[in-house]
């Protein structure tokens, strides 16, 4: 497909039809002998489906672009054929090429009610086939809107017996149906349940995929059982770790304050120490001092001696005032000096 038909007007698309005529067949499968081919379509324009067909397009070259013994080897081509798919869906994608060249721009695809997703799954791979570029897209978008909520029983069963069989395409749907039974979303459950019943191999697959989420399950359970159990005791551990460096912490302010009072005891008892000797050396430098110079003790023995005569005076004073009443021998001996 030399350009995009999303490019070309819808004047361009109508002037297609102009030209030669070709002829299209069909065969269910690529066996040498025609026994099995069926006529699609006569008299289908050829520029239409060289327009819309990139395999088309190689097949009908133009003649300038072959080289003379090429034209005579090969002769005309008048027809082409295609293998597999559906008679109708085939069908469906010529009208929808030439619908699409009536004047009115591309066309919108025309989707049955009955099992549209097998319809639309045969559709894309019958276009991915002939190089229809733009049908795949078209139908992909459809298909995924279908697959958002829930491909329905009758298409399950058509898509499972296809002929021939694909694995890939069984095994999407038997998730598709799967997921659904697991998260208990399945709805028409009784249909589904019936196919399981008719279809041994789906049913098997749905239980593997089952099993499988079982096992994830239990391994997603084990994978958070084991991360709350190692912070449990990343947990204790940090508790515990706390709580021995809150021991040690009080542990080393209880033996500062403890040395700090033997300090603050050692201390106190060597000021007392030192005062009592500087208080013992000073007295006894005193003592010295007193020894070498004696004329400073006198006043002390003067003290000491008035204070002995002082009261001998006293008691002399006392009684001569009472020898004036005791006559004149008193008085001679008070006057008397001490023998």
């Amino acid at each position: 497909m030399s350009q995009s038909i999303t490019t070309l007007s819808p004047t361009q698309l109508k002037n297609l039809k102009a030209g030669d005529k070709i002829t299209i067949w069909w065969k269910k499968t690529n066996e040498t002998d025609t026994s099995n081919r069926h006529m699609l379509f006569e008299g289908f324009p050829k520029n239409v489906g060289v327009t819309f067909s990139t395999v088309w397009k190689a097949d009908f070259q133009e003649l300038r672009e072959l080289k003379t013994g090429d034209i005579l080897k090969v002769g005309t081509k008048t027809s082409v054929t295609v293998v597999g798919g559906n008679f109708n869906v085939w069908k469906g994608i010529l009208n929808w090429m030439l619908e699409c060249c009536n004047g009115a721009g591309l066309a919108r695809l025309q989707i049955p009610e009955i099992k549209p997703y097998t319809y639309l799954f045969l559709l894309k791979s019958s276009a991915i086939e002939i190089g229809c570029k733009y049908l795949p897209n078209e139908t992909h978008q459809k298909m995924a809107k279908i697959e958002e909520g829930q491909i329905h029983a009758d298409d399950v069963r058509a898509l499972w017996f296809l002929d021939p069989s694909d694995d890939d395409t069984r095994k999407f749907i038997a998730d598709h149906v799967a997921i659904r039974f697991w998260e208990k979303k399945l709805k028409d459950w009784g249909a589904y349940q019936a196919l399981r019943k008719e279809i041994p191999d789906l049913d098997k697959k749905i239980n593997e995929f089952c099993e499988e989420k079982k096992a994830e399950r239990a391994a997603e359970n084990q994978a958070r059982w084991d991360q709350i159990k190692a912070e449990r005791k990343a947990a204790r551990a940090e508790e515990n770790k706390q709580k021995w460096e809150q021991i040690k912490k009080e542990r080393d302010e209880a033996n500062k304050r403890y040395w700090e009072g033997v300090e603050k005891e050692r201390a106190e008892a060597d000021k007392k120490f030192w005062e009592k000797k500087r208080e013992k050396e000073r007295l006894a430098k005193r003592g010295v001092a007193k020894k070498a110079n004696p004329t400073k003790q006198e006043p002390v023995e003067k003290s000491k001696e008035n204070a002995v005569r002082e009261p001998v005076s006293m008691s002399l004073e006392i009684v001569r005032k009472a020898s004036k009443d005791c006559g004149p021998v008193l008085q001679l001996h008070l006057d008397a000096p001490p023998s």
